[in-house]
């Protein structure tokens, strides 16, 4: 499926419409509606040493179908519920991050520019994406820019820590310390009023 993706307004919308059937109500052809699977950006996180790639949770809902976005950027993507890292300016995804189990409603970049993912309720798991990992993802080619063939995207299997101590969270923070010189940093995660934070 080919979805527009407009970044600015944090939203995917297919260019061609699934799963399509009327909904329930009047009979007439001109009140018939259409019910759609539209996809939202669940949250979205921008990889401070690399330019340009977005690390992009999404998610799927049905929903009415909805027109086309004034602006934006055919993308093509492999699933509607994915966890995808995305060249913005190349309009390429460049991976598929699936160690969750459910949607990733919150991230985090590690000092080391390594990538935290929090799931959602039925994962209740925050995962480390090391620096490693995420370089080896979002290295494109030239040919791969200047291309138009689609590559397939980089498949990021198992992450290279599971902090099962945050469980599910709304948010993710990165503490640094202080001290001059210091490379060592601490995990906040959030939960209604609760924050649980792992060194």
């Amino acid at each position: 499926v080919r979805w527009k993706c407009n970044i600015d307004s944090g939203s995917l919308v297919p260019t061609e419409r699934i799963n399509l059937q009327p909904l329930s109500g009047e009979g007439n052809a001109e009140a018939m509606a259409t019910v759609a699977l539209v996809t939202g950006i669940s949250c979205l996180q921008r990889l401070h040493r690399h330019v340009g790639v977005l690390a992009i949770s999404t998610e799927a809902r049905e929903g009415h179908a909805l027109p086309p976005l004034p602006t934006g950027t055919a993308l093509q993507v492999p699933a509607a519920s994915a966890l995808l890292m995305v060249d913005v300016c190349a309009t390429a995804v460049l991976a598929v991050l699936s160690g969750h189990t459910d949607i990733v409603r919150c991230m985090a970049v590690t000092p080391d520019g390594g990538l935290l993912t929090g799931g959602g309720k039925h994962d209740a798991m925050v995962n480390m994406w090391d620096n490693a990992q995420v370089a080896a993802a979002t290295e494109m080619p030239c040919d791969r820019v200047s291309s138009s063939v689609t590559h397939a995207p980089v498949l990021l299997e198992k992450p290279s820590l599971r902090l099962k101590e945050l469980g599910y969270v709304f948010g993710l923070v990165v503490l640094h310390d202080t001290k001059p010189g210091s490379r060592l940093y601490a995990v906040a995660g959030a939960w209604y009023n609760r924050v649980k934070i792992v060194l």
